[in-house]
């Protein structure tokens, strides 16, 4: 088996170049002909405290910066507006059939995610695929299945079922034309597991959701309403 790990002197300098790009690291010298050469020493007078560079594996990194986005955004005293990309996933895995597939889906706007969350007080099937889009959020760029979903999110699985099932009238009636569904649906065959549908998520797609969850006031629970459509 080929060895892909990194090579270290190549992250040092990749976690070199991010801080000098993103904490206006530039003057004179190598570092502003594009070359980064600045010290250690330099480099810490310079960033924000606080913040540290973590390595993590390429598969993991859409996850983990799933979580760092989610923690920045309910915290009082931060200046910073968390976002990521798929960033080195796109770059492992994406030849896979879990990245083709979840290429495919459109995010919604943000006033969209915070229609869905805010009628969550309403709607059952508002509520359902909050809950849902939440567990989802700890599984970014990755498929679940709709049993692991459903426990996962603590209802009963026949609820997370009809859910789906419900969606197309619920959009129609409350949204905008054409919008797509807020989450990815794949047949486990098509993925080689077992037969039953499961779900995916982008990153892009739980960045705005994490930021209309901690924008959003609590939300009381069950709904007042029963969701016909």
């Amino acid at each position: 088996m080929n060895d892909v790990r990194p090579d270290p002197t190549q992250v040092s300098n990749r976690l070199r170049k991010i801080l000098v790009d993103n904490t206006g690291l530039a003057g004179s010298g190598a570092a502003s002909t594009g070359t980064v050469d600045w010290t250690n020493q330099q480099i810490e007078e310079h960033v924000v405290t606080g913040w540290i560079p973590l390595l993590v594996r390429q598969e993991d990194y859409a996850e983990f910066a799933a979580r760092v986005a989610a923690r920045e955004i309910g915290r009082e005293d931060s200046g910073v507006i968390p976002s990521f990309s798929s960033g080195p996933v796109a770059a492992t895995v994406g030849a896979t059939k879990e990245a083709e597939l979840l290429a495919t889906l459109k995010s919604w706007s943000m006033e969209a995610l915070r229609q869905l969350a805010e009628s969550s007080a309403t709607f059952a099937t508002a509520e359902r695929w909050g809950k849902a889009m939440d567990v989802m959020c700890n599984h970014v760029g990755e498929f679940i299945s709709s049993a692991q979903l459903a426990a996962e999110a603590g209802m009963p699985i026949n609820h997370w079922r009809d859910a789906p099932r419900k969606l197309p009238s619920h959009l129609a009636k409350h949204y905008e034309q054409n919008i797509g569904w807020p989450l990815k649906a794949v047949g486990g065959r098509d993925l080689k597991k077992d037969d039953q549908v499961y779900w995916g998520m982008t990153a892009g797609q739980a960045q705005r959701w994490l930021q209309v969850r901690a924008q959003t006031p609590a939300i009381g629970y069950p709904p007042t309403t029963s969701d016909r459509n």
